[in-house]
């Protein structure tokens, strides 16, 4: 069970990069529909991956989610 820890928040994009592509890579989506899963537009994901914009700390724990069900459900 993953339980939420504001502690665990690291909007850096190098860190946003690798949990977006980590979550595509698992499930096989490209990152648009990855953004339909979490309920955010492709172009937000662009601007957290560039730095532009910082990764809200719920949006982090959803792809923390989906990464770690996969992993458990494989």
């Amino acid at each position: 069970m993953n339980i939420p820890d504001a502690e665990n928040y690291n909007p850096e994009p190098n860190e946003v990069r690798m949990l977006i592509e980590d979550c595509c890579t698992k499930y096989n989506y490209s990152r648009n529909r990855l953004a339909q899963q979490i309920g955010v537009s492709d172009r937000t994901i662009r601007y957290w991956v560039s730095g532009d914009k910082s990764i809200p700390y719920t949006a982090q724990y959803a792809l923390e989610v989906l990464s770690s069900e996969h992993n458990h459900n494989t």
